[in-house]
């Protein structure tokens, strides 16, 4: 089994129907794993996924001391945006998320999937000894993103907690 948290906009369809080839709303024919949002299913295949809400936590950490967790993480100035245009709602549920990774999620150590970041594939090869498969994607890591360093500024663009770009540098650790 594996734990997927993610905080909404960071990139989870890419890892769950491209990465991971889940069973996710039916789109690949020959699913590796059961893709579920209950955190009762604890099959040898399954992947967990849910977001990282407040009222999750204490069954995330359950799953967290005993399963690997794999989570998609963008630069959060990116996953901030994405919600706004997307969802049109204020970033009240994105600073929930998003905090609850970088203080619960992360003392896991997860391994992180840089969406858009040319780290990328180096995060795969990582995700691919986990599962013991083979994992590739022909999604490009676009330059459009503008995240192509994970030190580009976007400061000013979506106003966050400067913690939040400290923290999305540390995923990087070990690359």
């Amino acid at each position: 089994m594996i734990c997927c948290p993610t905080v909404p906009h960071s990139g989870s369809h890419l890892l769950f129907v491209e990465l991971l080839n889940t069973d996710y709303k039916g789109i690949n024919k020959k699913p590796w794993f059961h893709w579920t949002t209950d955190f009762t299913e604890t099959g040898e295949n399954t992947v967990i996924w849910n977001h990282l809400k407040n009222d999750a936590m204490v069954q995330w950490k359950k799953l967290f001391k005993q399963h690997p967790i794999v989570t998609p993480i963008r630069h959060p100035w990116r996953i901030a945006q994405s919600h706004i245009k997307r969802q049109k709602k204020d970033l009240k549920e994105f600073h929930e998320h998003f905090n609850n990774l970088m203080n619960i999620v992360d003392k896991y150590n997860p391994l992180y999937i840089h969406i858009d970041h040319e780290s990328r594939e180096s995060d795969i090869k990582k995700l691919s000894k986990l599962i013991g498969r083979k994992v590739k994607t022909d999604w490009p890591v676009s330059k459009r993103t503008g995240c192509l360093t994970h030190t580009h500024d976007f400061n000013g663009v979506v106003p966050l907690p400067d913690n939040y770009l400290s923290f999305y540098e540390s995923t990087f650790r070990g690359q």
